[in-house]
């Protein structure tokens, strides 16, 4: 029997935007918490876990370029698949997903908590998850798979032929769903293809307490080789920032609008290496870090200003991590369709970091408290920006070199 195929392109779209501030001191920050069910960090583990494990292969292949992927985005696309899955394809998913142990219905019910909350959370976030089937008229779906794809995952589903007039609504789709941010993400269209599984997702926000842009200049940025590249740096005291060192990184916590969303900066100290930091990363160190970082205080902090977009075909990367029965004809998706596998595995994002940003209207004075603590990234570093109430990941970052777009 032909085989069915499935393709999964997966969209990430960031944008971290400026306003302006003068004239009125910062509100405290205040996140509003997500409440997670019992056993929820346990599948932010494993969401933050596979972005980590993936960074790591894709710095493996493209060890001189900058990095930018959505674990958050990338495990609830292939959690979507599990679904659907059977058998040893099910079994093999469930332990890539580092989701061994922990219940399906906590598992599901984590991701139906993190997709209605993520997008309201913060009135001064936008972040707009919007997720897609895209079904074959030749194809006849499972009932179940469709109810946990549309209770769980807030899917969208559109049950049309494969042709170019189908590339055209899957493109103005993504298009829509961007905010335009994202034009064209379809060259073509595979006719033989049954199953298009789309994640598009906007997120904007604006520093809880930006960076002066009159401080913004250019600075030598120091790369791999030891070779500098000037690069304009944003620099100012962050009022209410977390900050931690040990013998190999510095860290800091700097936020975004009221608090819920937040970046943190990993720079390498002296020597240090951020590839090998980044190779010997797991979910119990970041913890251990984020465990260690300081009450929130004054931080001076220097960061490259950054626009930058990548594309990835998470396959090869996949597969070096185990999961390469889901790719050819043993795989079985039977509880989607019979006779279906995973083709491809898309992920497009892209990044824009600048100076200054607002959280509520009117201005606002900094307070120059003399800082105890301050951290440059001047130097290839690492980056990810989370949800601070349940530390989940929304993006990881590996910046090599910031001129690089």
């Amino acid at each position: 029997m032909k085989k069915k195929h499935l393709i999964i392109p997966v969209i990430m779209l960031m944008l971290l935007s400026s306003c302006t501030w003068l004239g009125k001191k910062y509100p405290a920050i205040s996140p509003n918490v997500i409440t997670l069910p019992s056993q929820g960090l346990k599948v932010v583990d494993g969401i933050n876990c596979l972005g980590i494990d993936v960074i790591s292969k894709i710095d493996d292949d493209k060890y001189n370029d900058n990095i930018l992927i959505s674990p958050f985005n990338m495990s609830a696309v292939m959690t979507l698949l599990w679904q659907g899955a059977q058998s040893t394809t099910q079994d093999n998913l469930k332990k890539f997903l580092y989701f061994d142990g922990i219940q399906d219905i906590t598992i599901n019910r984590t991701f139906q908590t993190l997709m209605n909350n993520l997008g309201s959370v913060d009135p001064e976030i936008d972040f707009l998850p919007a997720n897609a089937l895209w079904i074959t008229d030749k194809v006849i779906i499972q009932p179940s798979f469709l109810s946990t794809a549309q209770n769980y995952f807030n899917i969208n589903l559109f049950v049309r032929p494969f042709n170019n007039q189908q590339l055209a609504i899957m493109n103005n789709w993504i298009k829509d769903q961007t905010h335009g941010k994202i034009d064209q993400y379809f060259n073509n269209i595979d006719t033989t293809d049954l199953m298009d599984a789309v994640n598009a997702y906007y997120f904007s926000a604006a520093w809880y307490d930006g960076f002066d842009p009159n401080n913004t200049q250019d600075r030598p940025f120091t790369l791999k080789d030891g070779q500098t590249v000037n690069i304009a740096m944003m620099s100012d005291i962050i009022s209410q920032a977390r900050y931690m060192q040990n013998d190999s990184i510095s860290m800091a916590e700097i936020y975004f609008g009221h608090g819920n969303y937040s970046m943190i900066l990993v720079v390498p100290r002296d020597n240090a290496d951020i590839d090998v930091i980044t190779h010997h990363l797991t979910a119990q160190i970041w913890n251990l870090w984020l465990t260690a970082l300081s009450t929130r205080q004054p931080v001076e902090v220097t960061i490259p200003k950054l626009n930058f977009r990548r594309f990835y075909n998470f396959q090869p990367y996949f597969l070096k991590l185990g999961l390469g029965s889901v790719f050819d004809s043993t795989a079985n998706f039977s509880g989607i369709s019979p006779g279906l596998h995973l083709t491809k595995a898309y992920e497009n994002s892209v990044i824009k970091i600048t100076e200054t940003g607002c959280n509520y209207t009117g201005g606002i004075i900094k307070e120059h408290t003399k800082p105890q603590y301050k951290i440059s990234a001047n130097r290839p570093f690492l980056f990810a920006i989370r949800e601070t109430t349940t530390g989940v990941m929304i993006l990881l970052g590996i910046i090599k070199n910031p001129k690089i777009e």
